[in-house]
């Protein structure tokens, strides 16, 4: 297998609640996940990994990504940590829905593409 196929598959070993590929945009995939969970996701925009010049709010709106997005138990964090290299951006809480949280609170109207 290739290195993120394999990756994958290790994390996928590690027991996640949910994974999910970025290829519609994290604004559009992580509010996938909430709805079909039944969950409210909540993103920290500023633990978001961006490259140099590129701001969050640009990459969770952007699509075509060959990132994953992984819920993981937190029982399970020790082994998701030991199975692929990972930044944690949010939480899973009661609720529904997706919450993009900016320094001051709620960052309203990001999203990825959506199919029509």
């Amino acid at each position: 297998m290739g290195g993120s196929e394999w990756t994958a598959g290790r994390l996928a070993r590690a027991a996640p609640a949910a994974m999910i590929d970025l290829s519609d945009g994290l604004a559009t995939d992580a509010g996938h996940v909430a709805e079909r969970s039944g969950v409210e996701v909540r993103i920290r925009l500023e633990d978001v990994p961006v490259a140099p010049g590129v701001t969050a709010e640009a990459a969770v709106t952007g699509g075509d990504d060959y990132e994953l997005l992984v819920t993981v138990p937190p029982g399970r964090r020790a082994a998701a940590e030991g199975s692929a290299q990972l930044s944690w951006i949010g939480e899973v809480a009661e609720g529904s829905g997706l919450v993009m949280l900016g320094h001051d609170g709620p960052v309203e109207g990001l999203s990825g593409y959506e199919h029509g």
